[in-house]
């Protein structure tokens, strides 16, 4: 007995330390590494690119620490990139930049672009405290700067490692599909394309392609717009507004109108092509759209068999204001004798408004129907009528009534101020009341805004 009871202690002993070494491994990490790209997963996927692509893509990178040990965040290669040959990317072509003023706390590095290298990179050291923080890191695709097509792929990983425990590596994929045969050349003028309704030399523009591709495979060229031209209210213009036409080679299409679906417009086997886009805007269809800025984005889809090029123009469509009224007529001539049956002359008024606000007409008689003499005709021998042809609003003199010196409304348009035509009647009836004699008077007619 006297031998044993030290042994049994000295188990005891064993066991104790045991247990707490195994409670000491289960705690948790006091600083954990988050990647999340705005595209989603955990990958890097360019798509399909080119000798013309520029593309970026984001990471944002949170570090989540409570036990205030510095860290530091670095990125490192795990697998080269390469194409499925086993070409190595050029460095130039893929760079990266960690976004100035992303993080809160600590020291950002690697903020100017640069090449993307297959070296170790410090991205992010903390502050003293080893304070929670997040950052931003993009990747530029440079098109020009590729030499090697093929479907290119590498593995990185975003390091975080504190100043005492054990580092913890985030790994992310970086995939995509690299052709150089495929090229397209767009030219205007400007970067925008341009319409105005300022004057008819305005009313068009036009976008001319240059095409490089492999002779004999077809390249289709499709057209949609991605966002149909629209001001800052979202009014949209009407379709049947825009329209375009194709040009080749001599060639020219009857202007198809531009509508909201994607549709095949070109197609072309040569190894060198160009063909030129027309556009033109139909002032007809806009008289009754307001006035202002107008911006949208079409988009171009060029596709020959599993490849393809997306590229976007911006479009731009100014509506001049108009606010303008028409009279038209024969003149207000009467030849009357006192038997004579009551003469009717007739003015033609149109008004043609884009600024979508109420308005009206109205007229201005100088004075009464006067001779050399003085003498006058009275008003209830010259009266007025008015009928509305079209557009909407309301005549304030539907029935014959006294036509009165000075200025009088003779028309209220609707709320939307709708371009509107009337028609106004004069009549003058005769009288032995009125002495013979050449008879004048002026009138003019207005328009405003109410």
């Amino acid at each position: 007995m006297m031998i044993r009871k030290p042994l049994f202690r000295q188990l005891k002993r064993i066991i104790f330390v045991g247990c707490v070494l195994s409670l000491l491994s289960l705690e948790a990490d006091a600083a954990t590494i988050s990647v999340i790209s705005y595209e989603g997963g955990r990958k890097l996927n360019f798509g399909n690119v080119d000798t013309d692509s520029l593309v970026s893509r984001e990471l944002k990178i949170t570090v989540t620490s409570s036990d205030n040990i510095p860290y530091q965040v670095k990125r490192i290669i795990i697998q080269p990139i390469t194409s499925e040959k086993g070409s190595p990317l050029k460095e130039d072509v893929l760079s990266f930049y960690t976004v100035r003023g992303s993080n809160a706390r600590g020291s950002l590095y690697r903020t100017i672009k640069e090449p993307m290298s297959f070296r170790d990179e410090v991205l992010y050291i903390s502050d003293g405290q080893g304070t929670s923080d997040s950052f931003k890191l993009v990747y530029v695709f440079d098109g020009k700067k590729l030499t090697t097509p093929g479907s290119f792929y590498g593995r990185v990983g975003y390091v975080l490692e504190p100043k005492s425990g054990s580092a913890q590596t985030s790994v992310f994929d970086i995939r995509f599909n690299a052709q150089l045969e495929f090229e397209v050349q767009m030219e205007m003028l400007g970067r925008t394309l341009k319409l105005s309704t300022k004057s008819e030399q305005d009313y068009s523009g036009y976008v001319d392609f240059h095409l490089k591709s492999s002779a004999g495979r077809r390249l289709d060229i499709y057209q949609r717009p991605e966002v149909f031209p629209a001001n800052d209210q979202g009014v949209v213009l009407a379709e049947g507004a825009i329209k375009f036409y194709i040009s080749a080679k001599e060639q020219f299409q009857s202007p198809t109108v531009l509508e909201k679906a994607e549709a095949l417009i070109y197609s072309s086997q040569e190894a060198t092509d160009s063909f030129r886009i027309n556009f033109m805007i139909d002032p007809e269809k806009l008289k009754n759209t307001e006035s202002g800025i107008y911006r949208g984005k079409l988009i171009y889809r060029l596709q020959e068999k599993d490849r393809q090029k997306i590229i976007p123009l911006d479009i731009v469509v100014g509506l001049e204001r108009v606010f303008d009224i028409k009279v038209t007529s024969e003149g207000l001539a009467y030849n009357l004798k006192p038997d004579s049956l009551p003469q009717e002359k007739i003015v033609l008024i149109d008004v043609e408004s884009n600024l979508q606000t109420a308005y009206q007409i109205s007229q201005t008689f100088s004075r009464p129907l006067t001779d050399l003499k003085g003498n006058t005709i009275a008003a209830k021998y010259f009266s007025m009528r008015q009928e509305l042809l079209k557009g909407a609003g309301e005549a304030m003199f539907p029935q014959f009534a006294p036509v009165e010196s000075g200025e009088s409304t003779i028309f209220i348009s609707d709320n939307k101020g709708e371009n509107a035509s009337l028609q106004v009647i004069y009549r003058l009836t005769p009288s032995i009341d009125i002495s013979a004699g050449n008879y004048s008077t002026s009138v003019t007619y207005s328009l405003s805004e109410r």
